[in-house]
């Protein structure tokens, strides 16, 4: 090896050594007095591109603790909050409806425990606080998941009381459309996605005597309503979806996560059946 070489070597390990460098943590985006008061912790954050906003839900502390009731805006070309949206008491999940021309129309949140979905215009002001039912006069039927229908029309929310109502919430009248919604036998649902005309809901279905539970994956075909539901692992009873998180992939098929997936995630296929976990 020539001086030359080694030289030019030794100089590419040093340039590698401080370009190829691991992510370091810069900084915090402060939430803290945000709300109501009550603690500023977050529940989840979604992105709206066409506004280029971040939104984080501020769920405060759970039941029977502390509930908050605010959702951060914040432009993440600066870091900063720039807005806060007044909502119902927990809020967990936010999602945007866009109409037929591809533009925003409505960003909306699920609040847990009071049982609502509040929904913003693209000015950020609240228009509406849509009340759910209660089926078992719990005080709320806990909504989660929410997505918005492909043609604009409406918002699916998904509730964790167990009863498997999945509500339509159509943006027409502001209103719970009875006709439009689902109902999954004895199940509690967390997250939704619509992909190809179908929605898709990340559920814990149980047993008739409410003892035990497993983790599912329910897709609806919406164009003839037809149910399917793809149970993945046995789990321990409980109120909370063993289905915690999900994602649809380009090709169909489905990453699923859950705290009871025994440090695993499930790659299901387009039918339902297991491809792989890692």
């Amino acid at each position: 090896m020539t001086n030359n070489t080694l030289f030019g070597a030794i100089a590419a390990l040093l340039l590698l050594g401080t370009t190829c460098y691991g992510q370091q943590f810069s900084h915090d985006i402060s939430l803290s007095g945000l709300g109501n008061g009550e603690p500023a912790k977050p529940f989840g954050i979604a992105y709206e591109p066409s506004q280029d906003l971040l939104f984080v839900p501020l769920a405060g502390n759970g039941w029977p603790g502390s509930p908050n009731n605010a959702v951060a805006v914040i432009d993440p070309a600066t870091d900063d909050v720039i807005f806060t949206i007044p909502c119902g008491l927990y809020p967990e999940e936010v999602a945007f409806c866009y109409n037929a021309n591809g533009n925003l129309s409505y960003g909306a949140v699920t609040n847990s425990t009071s049982g609502s979905v509040t929904i913003w215009d693209t000015s950020l002001n609240v228009v509406a606080s849509v009340q759910l039912p209660d089926p078992f006069s719990l005080g709320t039927c806990y909504p989660y998941g929410i997505a918005a229908a492909e043609d604009g029309s409406k918002f699916w929310v998904s509730t964790v009381d167990g009863s498997g109502e999945i509500y339509a919430i159509d943006l027409n009248t502001m209103s719970v459309d009875a006709l439009a919604g689902f109902t999954t036998p004895f199940a509690s649902g967390s997250k939704l996605q619509v992909h190809q005309g179908k929605l898709y809901v990340g559920t814990s279905r149980y047993n008739a005597t409410w003892s035990d539970s497993e983790a599912s994956v329910t897709v609806i075909d919406l164009s003839t309503g037809v149910i399917q539901e793809t149970l993945l692992v046995p789990e321990g009873s409980g109120s909370f979806p063993g289905t915690q998180d999900f994602q649809v992939l380009i090709d169909g098929r489905v990453a699923v996560s859950g705290l009871s997936f025994n440090g695993k995630t499930y790659v299901l296929d387009q039918n339902g059946n297991l491809d792989r976990t890692f």
